[in-house]
């Protein structure tokens, strides 16, 4: 009989195989839009079976792949991963090397910040609103209560209505690029 966390690995390895047969026919296809979603399936399946920095490779080749398409979309949507997967790498360095924590901390400001600029620039203000609550909640979590509010801030005032999509109307963000 499995325990419920082998039959997760099991689930997890089969989505892993899986996944890797849908990149070696996106590879055939050579699309950068079905490449960059292939990668991100892949690094799902890496951090579903706590491999973070195989899920950080993939996330960055999926990345290159969004910017090569010109999608701000799939962008946002890699980016917002790689603040999830930083935002964990962080927290199982903090108990062995702080510093190595606080890089990976710094990396993951540097994503948010990043997602935030591009939030203004997606397809559909709900997903927009989705992402700035996504990324202040990855602030908060990293202990940026401050950055995290006013990006939640930010999103309540596009929920409304009452923010223009422009990137220019972040104050105080810019400061998470310099940290």
């Amino acid at each position: 009989m499995h325990t419920p966390t082998m039959v997760t690995d099991e689930h997890a390895h089969e989505a892993l195989r899986l996944a890797c047969e849908v990149l070696s026919h996106a590879e055939r296809c050579g699309r950068p839009a079905i490449l960059a979603q292939a990668q991100l399936g892949l690094a799902c399946c890496y951090r579903a079976l706590r491999e973070l920095d195989a899920a950080e490779v993939h996330l960055n080749t999926a990345l290159g792949w969004a910017r090569v398409a010109q999608s701000p979309d799939a962008e946002v949507e890699v980016l917002c991963a790689l603040c999830d997967v930083g935002a964990q790498q962080a927290d199982l360095l903090e108990a062995t090397d702080t510093m190595a924590a606080h890089v990976a901390r710094e990396r993951v400001r540097d994503r948010v910040f990043e997602a935030g600029q591009l939030a203004a620039r997606v397809s559909d203000a709900d997903w927009e609103v989705k992402v700035l609550l996504h990324i202040s909640d990855v602030l908060d979590r990293l202990g940026d209560h401050d950055d995290a509010s006013q990006i939640q801030a930010r999103a309540m005032r596009r929920m409304a209505g009452t923010q223009a999509t422009n990137v220019s109307e972040m104050p105080g963000l810019g400061r998470l690029a310099d940290s």
